[in-house]
Formats: structure tokens, C-alpha cells, sequence
């Protein structure tokens, strides 16, 4: 049959490309459904080898049998993307037939067992995309290095002692050779600087460098500006290393090209424990959502069924924690929006607007308790477009965990009384206290097999405020003062 033609336009916002998806299936009647459902909102590439999925392809859909023939070469083409994350959607009617769970999660991203409701494939789908999206970002502000070495004999001593590797380059003579190699050079490619003075940095590449790394280092070189990328080389000893290899372009007094500054850094256990997380990650969402759905389907049957109340309680056990684990992944998933958001972008809040729109709703969901909010000079603005995640746990803390009849939450807003341009808001309560073990646990910023958290709540505040700048202090006592500071900006300029 003729595949059908693929969508243009259709699904695009303001002028922008819809998302193009790859689909990568064999000929039939599912794929003609799966054209029906995706062509209105995204731009369809169908058919031909993964190599059809180019660096314009946000994702790419897989079905079963063509996964089973060319699964090797889709993780090929996932290696290609190097920094950006290229999302795999497998859809599969029979798992059995395509090896063990966690051996198919190495090559995929996620996987929808068929038959599937058209609106769980548009939600899997759109959080794959979400995902893309966000990595696609973050490679793009990844940091261009622009350091320059100008007096290199004044500045040897001290790229002896970095713990980084430092070479330079001179593209004034034959094939850019190197001039300069320090210590740390020497300590992570195993090389005496005698073996590389004179040879172009190439040396290090291998069977296993990835072409398209090595391309975008030789375009930044040919352009003169500064490069960075990640890629496989190789010690004098023939052992392999992720390096983190960042380039900048030297100039003279007179803007002539002199040399080239090159880092290098081992990253392969940052690499490794990236890439086994990540594997892991996706094996424990996905097992996790679905066992605890089996597990709580099964309590409910038996908790109608059972009438001895020997095994009614611990049904009710079972099904209560199987509900914990729930909220557990709710509140994992919850983190991971709020951090995205925090690292999305940079917009300005005022901390005023905003405790006072959270207070309205904290008053609406809880009428029993007595809110304050005081504010002094202000207006205050800071920079913090997921701050409101971080002060709404907060105040759901005070209040929900506060066992009094009539509980009591004091918020102030106010100059921070020890640090100049910055702002304080002070959330007490009249509760029973935060434990001393949680409160030690903030204080030092990290668990401990002696002080550990059960929960998430004040992880992401803790973490939202630190990437935000600020600092959070937790005073318990008689009563909890939680002191949340964060840096300013001039609400002026908004």
C-alpha cells in the first residue's frame, strides 16, 4: 500500500514547525492508524532505516517486529544525538516475544503495550517530547568557553597545578600541532608531554570516537571560536575515556589568531553513572507505575471478598502501601517538573503577589487555619518562576502537619537582616516541630545513613531554593521558623 503523505504544517504554533516524528514500522494497518491519529499535530516522517531519523527528528515510534530486527541500529542512531536526549517510543502488542523487560529498556525510551488508548499514547508521547524539548535546551546553553592564555610562561606554573588537562595548539604551523601539555594532561592520557609536543591532538581519537564529535571540534577550529563536546579517546595504553574536551580560539594585541586553548577532563565515571541511572530510571518508573497498579487492583478485590477480619487488616496494609508507593511516584514525578521549570528559565516574581495568592488558596483549602501575612517595605522581587512550588510546600507543612484545633502560620517578608540585596520570608507555626534529624539533614545538605528524610517535600524546596541562589535555615523549637533568603532584582527594570 502507499504510505500516506506526511504533514507540513499542521500542529504549529505562531509560525513554528509542528514536532517530527519518525515512524519507524513495518507496512500495515497499524501504521496506517497511527498516521490517522499523529498527522493532524505532528510532521510525519514514514518509513526507511533509522538513518530516515535526522537531527530534525524529535522522536521516533518503533513497533515490535522491526525492533526485534533492528534494534542495534536504532541504538546507533540514539548515539548520534550525543548531549541530546533522542527519545524512542516502542509500541509492542506482545512483550515476550522481544526478550526480558530490562533488556529492551537499553535501547528504548518507553514502551506502549497495544492495544492503547489514543489519549495515554498522546500523554507518553508529549512527556517523551516534553523531555527532548528540555535536553535540546540545555544543550544549547551549555556554557562556549572563552578563556584565553596570553602569557604562557607566567601562567605555567599555575596549569601544572589545575586538575584539569591544558594544551595549546599552534594553527600558525603544519596541522595545528601542540606546543604545551601540563601535568594533568600527562595523568589522564597517560602521554609524557615528549610524545605529544608537535602532533595534532588528533592522536587520541580510536575505533569508537564518534565522527560527528570529532566534526564539531574541527568546525569550531575552522571558525575560529570557542568549542566544547564529549567524546571517546584513547590512553597511551590503548584503554578508552569519555573526555570532556572544551576549545577556545587565542588572539594577540592585534585580534591575529596565535594559538588554540584546549581542556581536557575525564568524565567517565560521570558518563557511566549518567548512562546506568538513566537505564535504571526508566526500568523503575515504568515497573513501579504498573506493579502498583496491579498490586492496588488486587487489594480492592480481596477487601470486598474477605470477611475475616484476620486478613482484613492486612489487606488494608497491603493496600496502603501500595497507595504510599503511589504518592511516592507522584511526588518524584512532581520534583522532576519542578526542577525543569526551575532550569527552563529565569522570570521574575513578585514575593509579594505571590505569598499572597498562596495564602488565598492555603485559606480556601484549609478554613480552619488563621494566615498572616506581614510584609515590610517591598514591593520584593526576585528571580524564581517555580519559587511557588517551594513556598506552597511550606505552607502545606505548617498547616496540615500542625495538630492543633485552630492552627497558626505567620509569614513574613522582609529585608534579609544579614546579607545585603537580598530578601528574607519567615514562615512560623505553632506546631508540634520538624524532627531534629530532618532539620539536620537540611543543615548539612545531604543524607546520611544516621540522618535521613522520608519524604521529598523539603528536598525540593531545599533544591529550589539553592538553584535559585538562596539559602533556607529551619529553626525548630517551641515553635518552626523556616527562613527562606533569596537574592533581589530591581522590579524596575520588569
Amino acid at each position: 500500500m502507499t504510505p500516506p503523505t506526511a504533514s507540513q504544517d499542521v500542529g504549529a504554533a505562531d509560525g513554528d514547525q509542528p514536532p517530527r516524528l519518525h515512524l519507524f514500522m513495518t507496512e500495515g494497518e497499524d501504521r496506517r492508524l497511527l498516521v490517522e491519529l499523529l498527522e493532524p499535530d505532528y510532521e510525519l516522517v514514514i518509513g526507511g532505516g533509522p538513518e530516515a531519523a535526522d537531527g530534525t527528528v524529535d522522536c521516533c515510534l518503533v513497533d515490535g517486529e522491526t525492533f526485534r530486527r533492528e534494534r542495534e541500529r536504532l541504538v546507533r542512531r540514539k548515539e548520534l544525538a550525543e548531549r541530546e536526549f533522542f527519545p524512542v517510543l516502542l509500541l509492542a502488542e506482545d512483550m515476550s516475544a522481544l526478550g526480558s523487560r530490562f533488556e529492551v529498556w537499553q535501547y528504548v525510551d518507553d514502551i506502549v503495550e497495544l492495544p492503547v488508548r489514543k489519549s495515554d499514547l498522546r500523554a507518553r508521547l508529549a512527556n517523551l517530547l516534553q523531555r527532548r524539548e528540555t535536553s535540546t535546551r540545555l544543550a544549547e546553553r551549555e556554557r562556549t568557553l572563552e578563556q584565553t592564555v596570553a602569557e604562557l610562561q607566567r601562567k605555567e606554573r599555575a596549569m601544572d597545578a589545575a586538575p584539569v588537562g591544558i594544551t595549546i595548539t599552534d594553527p600558525t604551523g603544519e596541522d595545528n600541532p601542540t606546543v604545551y601539555a601540563n601535568e594533568a594532561f600527562e595523568r589522564i592520557t597517560g602521554y609524557d608531554s615528549t610524545e605529544v609536543l608537535g602532533r595534532n591532538m588528533r592522536f587520541l581519537q580510536g575505533p569508537a570516537t564518534d565522527e560527528s564529535s570529532v566534526t564539531t571540534l574541527r568546525e569550531g577550529i575552522e571558525e575560529e571560536r570557542a568549542v566544547d563536546t564529549t567524546l571517546v579517546n584513547y590512553r597511551h595504553d590503548g584503554t578508552r575515556f569519555w573526555n570532556r574536551v572544551e576549545v577556545a580560539p587565542v588572539y594577540d594585541e592585534h585580534g591575529r589568531l596565535v594559538n588554540y586553548v584546549g581542556f581536557q577532563t575525564d568524565v567517565t565515571d560521570e558518563k557511566v553513572r549518567e548512562q546506568r541511572l538513566a537505564v535504571l530510571n526508566r526500568v523503575m518508573r515504568h515497573n513501579l507505575s504498573n506493579d502498583i497498579n496491579v498490586i492496588e487492583g488486587y487489594a480492592d478485590i480481596l477487601l470486598e471478598r474477605a470477611e475475616d477480619d484476620e486478613i482484613l487488616a492486612p489487606l488494608e496494609e497491603i493496600q496502603a502501601a501500595a497507595k504510599k508507593l503511589e504518592k511516592l511516584g507522584d511526588a518524584v514525578s512532581r520534583a522532576e517538573r519542578t526542577l525543569d521549570r526551575c532550569r527552563g528559565g529565569h522570570r521574575p516574581v513578585l514575593v509579594d503577589d505571590l505569598l499572597t495568592a498562596l495564602l488565598e488558596e492555603m485559606a480556601e483549602q484549609h478554613p480552619e487555619a488563621e494566615l498572616t501575612l506581614d510584609v515590610e517595605d517591598g514591593p520584593w522581587q526576585v528571580v524564581g518562576n517555580c519559587l511557588d512550588e517551594a513556598f506552597f510546600e511550606l505552607l502545606e507543612n505548617a498547616v496540615v502537619h500542625n495538630d492543633s484545633e485552630r492552627p497558626t502560620v505567620a509569614v513574613t517578608v522582609r529585608a534579609a537582616p544579614e546579607t545585603v540585596g537580598h530578601v528574607e520570608v519567615r514562615i512560623r507555626d505553632d506546631g508540634p516541630g520538624i524532627p531534629g534529624d530532618l532539620v539536620e539533614v537540611f543543615r548539612e545538605g545531604e543524607e546520611t545513613p544516621l540522618h535521613h528524610s522520608d519524604g521529598l517535600g523539603l528536598w525540593i524546596v531545599h533544591w529550589v531554593v539553592t538553584l535559585l541562589g538562596g539559602t533556607i535555615r529551619i529553626d525548630s523549637t517551641d515553635e518552626t521558623t523556616v527562613s527562606v533568603t533569596l537574592p533581589t532584582t530591581d522590579h524596575d527594570d520588569e
